[in-house]
């Protein structure tokens, strides 16, 4: 150990000279381990150390005593070694020659060690996607060149580690609805469950075994945007952890260095940008961007199992799904949401996503007998809901003003739409204008159907390989030998 001066010097070359640690342990002729640690050293108070006492009465038996008090957690309080049954044991079993005073002393010493040893265990709470979490904090903030408080509220979920924040001028009843109903459209949703504070907006007293009498504003507020209030028990804040470190992170980072304010709404605005910037964040555990996991939280679906038949494929609702990917027997955990299926495997991992066969088919109207409809009324086209739907050039077709030509039309068009489709009548009705006459119409039929038609089979074909599809080979050769020529 260096001498205290030659410590002092250290400290000066590296602070003052500023000198590195390798240049100072040449300098000083010693290891440059010692000169790190007195260049380093902020603590120069000699240390007071507790000077250890021997008891030689109680020191051969503290082993024994330790040993008893130990496992006398792990027993029923009413079964635990008192202060007297243990000197009664020393006596009797070890010969013991101390008094009980000094077994009393030791033994309220070791068992107050032992019990601020023992840590209090705390239970992990689970939190459902879509539940929420909502408390107020206090900042600063600068406006008009003085400092003022500023409360905001947040709103975090802790299934996903997202939050909304918006700022308000105070903590009272009226301010917390509407900033909740901001919150909630800032969200786009309302949370299926909020945790609170028992704060007074909401709660008026707090009854013996917890429950609680709620203001009548509060109630109606929970019923009318349908969430369940949940409230932490008295002075149990970190039941509602998540949105109390929330309010913290919102604090350092947000209100860091302090802002300056020109108006309210543009301070709200620069909030709501720096918490969705911060949503985009990974989850610091799961992975996915935080966004992302929240937009999951919301997902209304409906989880079934299913089994790999031998053809590949799985039944949901009697209808069967061919999933490729998924082995035979293999069963899957299915994802019913309402427009979609997804397969996960035992890794939950997604294998494949089937859209709902009722998003693939589409529904044709009863034409035919709308048409009958209108025959038995033809003053019933001008305020008929299934006239709307029809295209603009079959609805005006329809509705002119004479009724004896608009039942004469009406005649046509019902025969016409047992064998056309109402947008290829439409499409005819285009080309040959809207006076035509019935025979012009079934002549100039045929030829739209033909051209639109084609057009729509040229689509639907797909079994030709798409090489094949895009090839200009010519075929002029072969055509000239099934003829019997010779090639040029």
């Amino acid at each position: 150990m260096l001498a205290k001066p030659m410590q002092n010097y250290i400290k000066h070359l590296n602070e003052t000279e500023e000198i590195s640690v390798t240049e100072i342990a040449e300098i000083m002729d010693c290891d440059w381990r010692t000169a790190k640690k007195y260049a380093n050293k902020e603590d120069w108070n000699a240390i007071i150390q507790k000077r250890a006492r021997f008891s030689p009465v109680i020191d051969p038996v503290k082993e024994i005593i330790d040993t008893w008090l130990e496992e006398d957690v792990l027993l029923p309080r009413k079964q635990r070694h008192t202060a007297k049954k243990i000197f009664k044991s020393l006596v009797s079993k070890y010969k013991f020659e101390g008094g009980y005073r000094t077994v009393c002393t030791y033994v309220s010493k070791k068992k107050s060690e032992l019990r601020t040893g023992l840590k209090e265990a705390h239970e992990r709470l689970e939190h459902l996607g879509g539940e929420a979490q909502v408390d107020f904090y206090t900042g600063k903030i600068c406006r008009d060149s003085v400092l003022i408080d500023q409360k905001v509220l947040v709103m975090s979920f802790p299934n996903s580690n997202g939050a909304f924040v918006h700022p308000l001028p105070s903590e009272n009843q009226e301010c917390f609805f509407e900033g909740l109903k901001i919150l909630f459209a800032k969200l786009g949703k309302v949370p299926s469950a909020i945790w609170f504070d028992n704060l007074s907006a909401a709660v008026i007293s707090i009854q013996k075994g917890g429950q609680r009498t709620l203001t009548q504003m509060f109630s109606n507020f929970a019923c009318h945007y349908g969430f369940k209030p949940i409230f932490c028990a008295p002075g149990k804040g970190n039941e509602k952890g998540n949105v109390e470190k929330k309010c913290g992170y919102s604090r350092c980072n947000w209100l860091v260095p302090i802002p300056i304010v020109s108006g309210y709404e543009l301070f709200c605005s620069e909030l709501d940008i720096l918490a969705t910037d911060d949503m985009q964040r990974i989850h610091y555990s799961k992975g996915k961007r935080i966004c992302d996991l929240l937009e999951q939280d919301f997902e209304a679906y409906k989880l079934e199992s299913a089994t790999v038949n031998k053809y590949g494929e799985v039944s949901i609702n009697k209808t069967p799904i061919k999933v490729f990917g998924a082995r035979i027997g293999e069963e899957l955990l299915v994802k019913c949401y309402w427009n979609r299926y997804e397969f996960l495997n035992s890794d939950y991992i997604v294998v494949q996503t089937s859209l709902r066969d009722y998003m693939l088919k589409p529904e044709e109207l009863p034409w035919k007998e709308v048409f009958k409809n209108f025959l038995k009324k033809p003053r019933s086209v001008s305020h008929s809901h299934f006239a709307r739907m029809l295209p603009d050039a079959l609805k005006e077709y329809i509705s002119v003003e004479n009724l004896e030509m608009r039942k004469e039309r009406l005649i046509m068009i019902s025969k016409l739409v047992t064998v056309y489709h109402v947008n290829e009548i439409a499409e005819t009705l285009v080309l040959v204008g809207l006076n035509a006459k019935l025979g012009e119409i079934t002549i100039a039929l045929p030829t739209v159907v033909k051209r639109s038609r084609q057009i729509e089979s040229s689509f639907e074909e797909s079994y030709t390989p798409l090489k094949v599809r895009q090839s200009n080979l010519s075929l002029d050769a072969y055509n000239l030998l099934m003829r019997g020529g010779e090639l040029q």
